[in-house]
């Protein structure tokens, strides 16, 4: 196997829940080596969190904490404790760089200023992931993702749609929030370290998950600024289009151009409505959207998802199906790209896991080892790498620090 994109690169992670581990797994899987801090006993708070195979919770077979902490290694470490802060001051000195989730205060707390810790090891880098950023008047304020990402404006557009004018705000479904910021995160990581492979100097990468949130939101990012416009779910509401149900199930249509409606009407209808000329009319499509809507709604049921989206005409307009999820682990497109991967786990079994929506053709993507139970490479990394003895590591577990 040829060597992966990041190998050399050393991760220390002091993370929980998605965002921060999910930066770090991208880069794990591209070969650094991520070691995963996670607090005595407990362990990282995702181990709570489902799924669970045959729905029986289990800190060990969390699919969440599975599939967000592949390839890594991971101890058990009680970094606010005094011995447990100097255990944490000897890995940092290993490490190039540094990714965690602390808030200002907590950073503070635990002595993790950047400029302190740069003393001792002037190429870290240190990633900072919090809701609002390390400066301004939010900086210490908690968090969960539902807030943070409707202060970044994102669920004020969303659903969007006419059938969904009057529902208040939701959120994304799982986590997708949390790992948009995650990826953002990994990209952010990767060119600190190639500058710092370059100059020989670290650097503070100050993440606010707002910020992230708001590169979703963009079109509306963009309008205010320029036109004044604040949008609403009405600006986003397409006529004809959006979600709309078909025989089997839904499809998405995004109409742009007039064209768009004239060949998803031949779609429905066949050549004879390219006749009507009403269909390339702007005006009369607005004017009559909820008429028109109504009879596209009508012929779409009488068609599946594949008949619509296979149609020869359907690459002169944006439309697709709507997948579930079963659909799509069985796709044959995923089939053939092999985007699924098995994956042997010592407590939760062989399960299937995504991989990865890139494929490098010199250094590939791979998962070098399934997620750590809690603490399973304390031995490793304590003994063989910083010298403990087993008396020492003895004396730390019963002292609550590892």
């Amino acid at each position: 196997m040829a060597e992966q994109a990041l190998a050399g690169l050393k991760v220390l992670e002091l993370c929980n829940m998605v965002a921060g581990p999910y930066c770090t797994k991208l880069l794990a899987d591209l070969g650094a080596e991520v070691i995963k801090i996670e607090p005595p006993y407990k362990g990282d708070e995702s181990r709570s969190r489902g799924p669970f195979p045959g729905d029986m919770p289990d800190a060990e077979k969390s699919g969440l904490f599975l599939f967000i902490n592949t390839s890594k290694l991971g101890i058990t470490l009680d970094v606010a404790s005094p011995d447990g802060n100097r255990v944490f001051r000897e890995l940092l000195k290993q490490a190039d760089v540094l990714v965690m989730d602390a808030q200002p205060r907590q950073v503070k707390k635990l002595g993790l200023n950047y400029v302190e810790l740069g003393k001792h090891n002037p190429q870290l880098i240190i990633a900072s992931i919090t809701p609002f950023g390390l400066t301004g008047p939010y900086k210490n304020f908690k968090s969960y993702p539902l807030n943070t990402f409707n202060a970044g404006g994102e669920a004020y557009m969303t659903p969007a749609g006419t059938p969904f004018m009057d529902r208040p705000p939701v959120k994304l479904a799982n986590y997708a929030s949390e790992i948009t910021c995650g990826v953002c995160g990994a990209g952010a990581v990767t060119c600190a370290y190639f500058h710092s492979l370059r100059s020989g100097a670290g650097q503070l990468i100050d993440m606010s998950q707002q910020e992230t949130f708001m590169f979703m939101n963009m079109d509306s990012i963009l309008r205010y600024p320029h036109f004044g416009a604040i949008t609403s779910r009405l600006t986003r509401t397409i006529p004809i289009g959006g979600v709309l149900r078909c025989k089997d199930g839904y499809i998405v249509f995004s109409p742009m151009r007039r064209e768009h409606w004239a060949a998803f009407f031949e779609i429905l209808q066949g050549p004879e409505s390219r006749k009507d000329t009403r269909l390339t009319d702007l005006s009369y499509l607005e004017e009559h959207h909820t008429e028109l809507r109504a009879i596209a709604q009508k012929l779409l049921m009488k068609r599946t998802k594949e008949e619509i989206y296979t149609s020869p005409l359907a690459k002169e307009c944006p439309l697709g199906p709507c997948y579930t999820i079963d659909e799509v682990v069985k796709s044959p497109q995923m089939q053939s790209r092999g985007f699924f991967v098995e994956i042997d786990h010592s407590v939760a079994g062989k399960l299937k896991y995504p991989s990865a929506p890139y494929r490098f053709s010199e250094t590939p993507w791979q998962v070098q080892r399934p997620a750590p139970v809690l603490g399973e490479h304390n031995y490793e990394i304590y003994c063989q790498r910083l010298g403990y003895s087993r008396q020492d590591m003895v004396r730390l577990s019963e002292s609550g620090v590892i």
